[in-house]
């Protein structure tokens, strides 16, 4: 069967955390935290928390009284976290499903996700979820890449992609990026019962040591890197090699300069 699209197995979390969560993750969790800081309260809970770029500073954000329970879907990628996040009183790490939350109603008095909502299968299903274990008033803070077209190393990465594989090519470098239309998710988060949403742009620009890093984490840090294996086609040294020229002709070389654009999403329970 093709690689899961969400699975992020193997060395993946691995080069996931390396080479990824500084450019891509690192710039947004932080700004996430910023615009969540003033709901910080209670029990917050984490969504696809993946090896931990949003649980770090939202550690450090969080009052002295609060709690923290951070989630992925992916046992590996859990692992990652408990493995790179430094032990606190106030975290738990456990594994969850986003559609099938295992939580009791009305628990959480903040939820967040960052860059994770693009990959739950229903966003209303998943919505409603996270609507059903805030309590009322609970505020959900998220965030989704724009565009292909606003976030360019990524649409480099998946037109290469439909070249090397045009029968069948790695459908994960088009999903993370096919959730960014204002009104669907305005008219999502208002199904699942949530009121006063507010999307606003953010854009970041990352000075990445070389194109080949940014190469070796759209390669070898997604789940990207299962579907490569299964092809028989080019293989990762080589993928990563015409990457690596087709990043460096737009962003430079040493250093790589890389352009991202994502909105950041708030909504009231």
């Amino acid at each position: 069967m093709p690689a899961d699209p969400t699975g992020f197995s193997g060395s993946v979390p691995q080069y996931y955390d390396r080479y990824m969560g500084p450019v891509f993750f690192d710039p947004y969790a932080r700004d996430l935290v910023d615009r969540a800081s003033a709901d910080l309260r209670g029990d917050v809970l984490e969504l696809a928390c993946g090896t931990g770029r949003l649980t770090a500073p939202l550690l450090a954000a969080l009052p002295r009284d609060a709690r923290l329970t951070a989630t992925d879907l992916n046992p590996p990628m859990v692992a990652e976290a408990h493995r790179v996040l430094p032990a606190d009183p106030r975290l738990a790490l456990r594994q969850a499903d986003a559609m099938a939350l295992p939580f009791m109603d009305a628990v959480f008095d903040v939820a967040l996700c960052q860059f994770g909502v693009m990959f739950f299968p229903d966003k209303r299903v998943a919505g409603a979820e996270v609507r059903r274990v805030l309590r009322p008033g609970g505020v959900y803070h998220f965030n989704a890449w724009c565009s292909h077209d606003e976030n360019e190393s990524a649409g480099i990465t998946h037109r290469l992609m439909l070249e090397l594989y045009p029968d069948d090519p790695p459908r994960f470098y088009h999903v993370p990026f096919s959730y960014c239309d204002l009104p669907v998710i305005q008219a999502d988060l208002a199904a699942a019962g949530f009121r006063d949403v507010t999307v606003t742009p953010v854009e970041w620009t990352s000075v990445v040591g070389s194109a080949r890093d940014v190469a070796i984490g759209f390669v070898r840090g997604t789940p990207g890197a299962g579907y490569i294996a299964e092809r028989g086609g080019p293989g990762h040294d080589e993928v990563i090699e015409r990457l690596t020229e087709r990043l460096a002709a737009w962003g430079g070389d040493t250093p790589c300069h890389v352009r991202n654009r994502a909105l950041a999403v708030r909504a009231v329970a």
